[in-house]
């Protein structure tokens, strides 16, 4: 069987919580948690058609397009800074767990602020460590929640024309 390549798109329609994903000729409408479950099972397919990414768990699909922040411009990034919620960038930071994307984000904030985010990083994660794992568990699914927020906002950003995030 021959294969065709196909021009798929995925648009946000009127509906505020409503995607329209074009396959070609077919259209389809998804819901956002649809395309977010849809988006997930793709996923796992990944390490197959990217072998660099490695997906070892399901939540690693949040961390992926964030670590996109890494190929950003140094102007891009201060963008992001100072639009993202100051209290969530601890927890994002957290989460994604690379120290080679905190040290970028530090490298693009004021001297005064870098200090402030490092103490407050240093503090959460021994915090976090002390937590039992009930607790940690739901600090790491609020992680996720922000860095599915984060993600959003440079998506937003990038379709506003603040950054280039494609």
């Amino acid at each position: 069987m021959e294969r065709v390549a196909m021009d798929i798109a995925v648009e946000q329609i009127s509906d505020p919580d409503g995607f329209e994903m074009t396959f070609g000729h077919v259209r389809v409408t998804l819901s956002k948690a649809e395309l977010e479950e849809l988006v997930l099972k793709a996923t796992r397919h990944l390490p197959a058609l990217l072998p660099e990414v490695d997906v070892a768990r399901e939540e690693d699909v949040y961390r992926i397009p964030a670590m996109r922040l890494m190929d950003m411009t140094d102007r891009d990034i201060q963008v992001f800074l100072r639009e993202a919620p100051q209290d969530d960038l601890v927890m994002f930071l957290w989460y994604l767990d690379a120290p080679e994307l905190t040290q970028r984000v530090f490298s693009n904030m004021s001297h005064r602020a870098r200090e402030m985010f490092h103490g407050d990083l240093k503090d959460f994660a021994a915090a976090h460590n002390k937590l039992t794992p009930r607790l940690q568990e739901k600090n790491t699914h609020k992680a996720i929640e922000i860095t599915k927020n984060m993600v959003e906002m440079l998506y937003h950003l990038n379709d506003s024309g603040y950054i280039a995030y494609e």
